[in-house]
This record gives C-alpha cells, sequence and structure tokens, in this order.
C-alpha cells in the first residue's frame, strides 16, 4: 500500500499506512468501547427493572403500544410487506412498551430522588465548545440545547454516570469468555 493510494481512500485525511493503521485501530477501539457502554447501560437498566418490578399504568402502556405498532408497520410496509398482522406485532411488542414505561417512571425516579440536573453552566460550558467550532451565538445554542433533545441527552449521561459510579461493575476476562466458548463448541 502507498501513500498515494492512502491519501486517495482518506481523502487526504491520512497520508500514510501507519497513520491509517492507528486510525483504524482508534476506530475499532471506539466501537468496541461504545458497545461496551451500551451493554453496560442495558444491562443496569434490566437490572433496576428486575429489582424494582411493578405494574406500570395500562394507559401509558398502550400509548406507547400504539406508538410502537404503528412504527413497526409503516416499516414494514416500506419494506414492502403486503400482509401484516397488527395483532402479533402488538403481543410481540407489548413486553418492550411495559419495559419502557416502566423504565421511564424510574428513571424519573431516580433522578428527582438524587437530583440529577443539566445546569446552566453545563449548557453554557457545551455551547461555548459549540460556538467555537460552529460559528454560532453561545446564547443560541444554550436556547436550542435546552429545547431539544439535546438536554435530555445530556441528563441520560449524567444520570448512567451516576449508575456506573454507584454500582459495582464487573468486567469479564475476555480470554476466559473466549476459552470457555471454545470448550463449549467442542464438547458437543
Amino acid at each position: 500500500m502507498n501513500e498515494e493510494l492512502v491519501k486517495k481512500v482518506t481523502k487526504d485525511k491520512v497520508v500514510n499506512e501507519t497513520d491509517l493503521r492507528n486510525e483504524i485501530k482508534k476506530d475499532l477501539q471506539h466501537y468496541y468501547d461504545h458497545r461496551v457502554e451500551e451493554f453496560t447501560r442495558n444491562s443496569l437498566i434490566s437490572l433496576i427493572l428486575k429489582n424494582n418490578d411493578f405494574t406500570p399504568p395500562s394507559t401509558l402502556v398502550n400509548d406507547i403500544l400504539n406508538e410502537m405498532v404503528k412504527s413497526e408497520e409503516v416499516r414494514l410496509r416500506n419494506q414492502g410487506v403486503k400482509k401484516i398482522d397488527s395483532k402479533q406485532i402488538r403481543d410481540y411488542l407489548h413486553p418492550l412498551a411495559v419495559n419502557d414505561v416502566k423504565w421511564y417512571l424510574l428513571k424519573n425516579e431516580i433522578l428527582k430522588l438524587e437530583d440529577i440536573k443539566v445546569s446552566d453552566s453545563e449548557f453554557e460550558e457545551m455551547a461555548t465548545i459549540d460556538a467555537e467550532k460552529t460559528g454560532l451565538p453561545v446564547e443560541k445554542l444554550i436556547n436550542y440545547y435546552k429545547t431539544s433533545q439535546k438536554s435530555d441527552k445530556m441528563l441520560d449521561q449524567k444520570l448512567f454516570g451516576f449508575l456506573t459510579e454507584n454500582n459495582q461493575i464487573k468486567k469479564a476476562n475476555a480470554d476466559k469468555f473466549s476459552n470457555r466458548e471454545k470448550e463449549t463448541r467442542y464438547e458437543k
């Protein structure tokens, strides 16, 4: 692989093979870090739901379920599926809707009990950084963040930061898992 090919493939972002390999490693690491974070997040949610079981309000569940079914029907129609069994979709998605409502209610309770909020200074800090990148005024960015889903994402990050800090999370040894998986595969 020569420098000319590397430049062409990366549109002049990377100039040599070593830098290309480093970029690929960095991208792969980012991907796996994101997957681990996602797995941890889902595991925490599952554990919280399991340890705080309750029957959520059926009206909320039905509202969420109706939206999920509509969305799935649209997705299936866009894929060209002509015959759609709404009852089967509804039955399949019902447990997901129940868990979504439970998590929504529990999450809001945790936020309230632990007084987890996004402060004005945090909005300002982020807006200042983004203003330098975009050239947009800081005040406009702050207003946008407060009215968009950006504030929800920031709050979500703070919540999961709190949950991971206050829970004992054990990381599995990848080598042990890999060896155990090989053993079980060959024992059959």
